[in-house]
């Protein structure tokens, strides 16, 4: 995926619905985004990077047609807007999948 699809992406979220944060509580009970954050951006295959005292959720992809990797970095919020991009193409996809069209069995043509 490139980067400029990426940001399309992810602005597209971001003007039809606001971000909303996952909670989780860590083990003293208090809450921690980045913690969670974290957790989710290594189950997407994201490594954690720190640049200049900010966090960043980096990626390698390599696009269809080339062979030379690019990495594509997000910020915390830009993470969670790719993340809410990603849970509602995956739900499209659920909802298609149950509304196929097959055609009736038996004769025809």
């Amino acid at each position: 995926m490139t980067a400029q699809r990426s940001l399309t992406i992810l602005f597209a979220a971001a003007s039809v619905i606001s971000v909303g944060s996952v909670c989780s509580l860590s083990r003293a009970g208090n809450y921690d985004a980045s913690t969670d954050l974290a957790k989710q951006a290594h189950n997407a295959g994201f490594k954690v990077r720190t640049s200049g005292g900010k966090t960043y959720y980096c990626k390698k992809d390599t696009d269809i047609g080339t062979r030379l990797p690019q990495e594509t970095c997000y910020d915390p919020d830009q993470f969670k807007l790719f993340l809410i991009a990603q849970q509602q193409n995956r739900d499209a996809l659920n909802g298609m999948a149950g509304q196929a069209n097959y055609p009736a069995s038996g004769g025809g043509k």
